[in-house]
């Protein structure tokens, strides 16, 4: 019945990704039918180098090789992706864009598939050294598993810890005696795993690549980049569970610090910004005040200029001024002289009684107050003064007597006393005791 049912049973297509010394391994045992119960097909190789032993071999045997892993999936009825570069990352990219229908074997996972099936033909050939060659491979596998840089560990249908490797130890300072036999969530603080495990949420056909979670141990945290898939017996029922992990904390943090300096950066960057605008608007502002500087300069010179002008224009004015009301001074201190005083001076000479000669020594008197301030302001060439009594007016004002004033002019003193009374008396400081010299000087 098993082989009826074996012969009626379809091929399970497999490509291989890594075409290294496993690769090679695995297309013998296929090409020696030693996996014939599962009935297994090479259909396709991938290596990114041409020269590996595996992918010659698949191009001697007439097998599709590519160096683009992407390439295979295009390959029909392709059914299970067996990865064995051991790279998690390549893992996690093949999972992450294989069709889903394409089951993917992991490198730890067909390791542990390819030790099976040896000592099992081990089996098919020595049943006397079944025990031995068991106990060898396991020890190897063991080796192996024990020595893996990741961390590894194992479960059982109960979420018992069945086994836990070296890297385990050295990822979470936990020792294989202290784990083993406990509850994987009892055993892991993990915050992930409380909401909900990640080996039993595992499918057959979709194993887990590179979930995060956090576990708490001894009083710090540890990030961790896991992989889960299940274990199955050689009749295909789940015995339970295997994890791998790497300790991924110092680069997420360092991931964490990097987004926080490009945050910063960015800060920074926005700050830059808002300054330079805020400078620009400044800057505008200045052009304009020094703009409307420039102007009102402009603006003052112009005024100044103006102001220049219209002060010219005063000082013309003023000088106008100035000298119109000297010239009606000098009409009416010429006026009153002519006009007025010598009628005064002939109305004295009349037979006055006392009355009236007591006003007509007020006219005079009040005349001669109205031209004092005139005369006070004129030169002497306006006065009335004849050349002679000028010329002795100027030496008066020098304060020469009138013996050194008649030998400087070359005439008598009495010529001399009969000017400076003419002189005293065109003043109006006849009969008064007034200085003439300093009379003379207050003039000019």
């Amino acid at each position: 019945m098993a082989e009826k049912h074996d012969a009626g049973a379809r091929a399970l297509n497999v490509a291989i990704v890594g075409g290294g010394l496993g690769c090679k391994a695995i297309m013998d045992m296929i090409f020696a039918e030693r996996l014939h119960e599962l009935r297994m097909k090479l259909i396709g190789v991938a290596c990114t180098n041409p020269k590996a032993v595996g992918y010659r071999y698949a191009q001697e045997k007439g097998i599709y090789t590519t160096r683009d892993y992407r390439d295979l999936y295009k390959l029909k009825d392709l059914n299970m992706i067996i990865e064995l570069t051991g790279r998690d990352e390549v893992a996690n990219e093949i999972f992450l864009t294989k069709p889903d229908y394409v089951r993917l074997m992991g490198n730890v996972a067909a390791r542990l598939f390819w030790d099976v099936f040896k000592i099992e033909e081990e089996r098919i050939a020595e049943r006397k050294q079944t025990a031995k060659a068991l106990r060898e491979r396991e020890a190897r596998s063991r080796l192996i598993v024990q020595t893996m840089p990741s961390g590894l560990f194992t479960v059982d249908l109960n979420r018992k810890i069945t086994s836990w490797n070296k890297g385990a130890e050295e990822i979470t300072g936990l020792k294989v005696e202290e784990v083993v036999g406990k509850d994987c969530l009892e055993a892991l603080d993990c915050d992930e795993c409380k909401t909900g495990c990640a080996l039993f949420d595992v499918r057959v056909d979709k194993p887990i690549y590179g979930k995060e979670c956090v576990i708490h141990v001894e009083g710090r945290y540890i990030i961790l980049s896991k992989n889960a898939d299940v274990l199955i017996d050689s009749e295909g029922n789940i015995i339970g569970g295997l994890e791998s992990f790497i300790d991924i904390t110092k680069r997420r943090l360092a991931e964490e610090e990097l987004q926080e300096g490009f945050r910063r950066m960015q800060v920074a960057y926005d700050q830059s910004i808002i300054y330079a605008k805020q400078l620009n608007e400044e800057m505008k502002e200045r052009k304009q005040a020094e703009k409307a500087l420039q102007e009102r300069k402009e603006e003052l010179k112009a005024q100044a200029r103006n102001l220049e002008e219209v002060n010219t224009a005063l000082k013309v004015l003023l000088k106008h001024r100035e000298e119109d009301k000297i010239e009606l001074e000098e009409k009416v201190l010429s006026n009153v002289k002519e006009l007025v005083l010598p009628y005064v001076e002939a109305l004295k000479n009349t037979r006055l009684d006392v009355k009236q000669i007591a006003y007509t020594s007020i006219v005079e008197s009040n005349l001669n107050s109205i031209v004092s301030p005139f005369l006070q302001r004129l030169s002497s060439r306006h006065l009335g003064l004849t050349p002679k009594e000028i010329q002795v007016a100027g030496l008066i004002k020098e304060g020469k007597i009138t013996k050194e004033i008649a030998e400087l002019l070359n005439v008598s003193p009495r010529a001399v006393e009969f000017h400076r009374e003419n002189i005293r008396a065109k003043l109006g400081l006849k009969n008064k005791k007034a200085n003439l010299r300093s009379h003379l000087l207050s003039l000019l």
